[in-house]
């Protein structure tokens, strides 16, 4: 089943087109990579897929539905995802940080069930980040709060990640690290993702497909 399928996309922002005539189908439970040079269009075609940007021109569907037509809520039972952005809420412990991926979830009080905190626990433990539960979002390096917003889009519980440089504040082994997982989580759990990267030696071989831009 095609997870994400593409019908002669045109993105862009305004007048300035970057990606035009997209066509292309991403199979459900494969790590697809996104690459090309800086000012490809990476960002602007992950900020599109997830609902973001609006598509110039052409369709976008989830799971067989037109992403122009999903409301938010659809879009958040559908679609998690990664930017390279440092968190804002720097005063918040990890284990708050990554709690915000439950609010698709959660009643307006926003107060967490026995469940919500134990799906928190499991992809904070699948992430290696289990040991900064309690830690000062503001006292981590840029490496550990990269990790903990990976942990957050896995508690929103989503069947697709979108991820924006996943790896741009980790080391080599950190990397690695990070793409075995979302090779598992891939194969294993059957999550559809899609991976903006500059770290082609490290992701490439654990990627069941790369998609490169002109």
């Amino acid at each position: 089943m095609n997870a994400l399928s593409l019908q002669g996309l045109c993105v862009g922002h305004k007048h300035h087109r970057l990606l035009t005539d997209l066509t292309r189908d991403i199979a459900s439970g494969t790590l697809t990579l996104l690459v090309g040079d800086n000012g490809s269009g990476k960002s602007t075609l992950l900020r599109t897929l997830a609902g973001l940007l609006p598509p110039m021109r052409g369709h976008i569907l989830w799971y067989g539905c037109d992403l122009q037509r999903m409301s938010a809520d659809e879009r958040a039972h559908t679609l998690s995802v990664v930017w390279t952005d440092q968190p804002r809420h720097l005063t918040l412990s990890g284990h708050d940080l990554v709690a915000m991926g439950r609010m698709p979830y959660t009643p307006m009080s926003g107060r967490l069930s026995a469940e919500d905190n134990e799906v928190c626990k499991c992809a904070m433990l699948r992430c290696g980040v289990a040991h900064l539960a309690t830690r000062s979002v503001a006292t981590l390096s840029d490496g550990e709060r990269q990790r903990l917003m990976i942990a957050r889009a896995l508690a929103q519980d989503t069947p697709a990640l979108l991820l924006d440089e996943p790896t741009a504040f980790l080391d080599h082994r950190g990397k690695a690290q990070t793409y075995d997982l979302l090779c598992a989580l891939a194969h294993e759990e059957g999550k559809t993702i899609v991976a903006a990267t500059h770290d082609i030696e490290v992701a490439t071989p654990r990627a069941d497909a790369v998609w490169h831009l002109p």
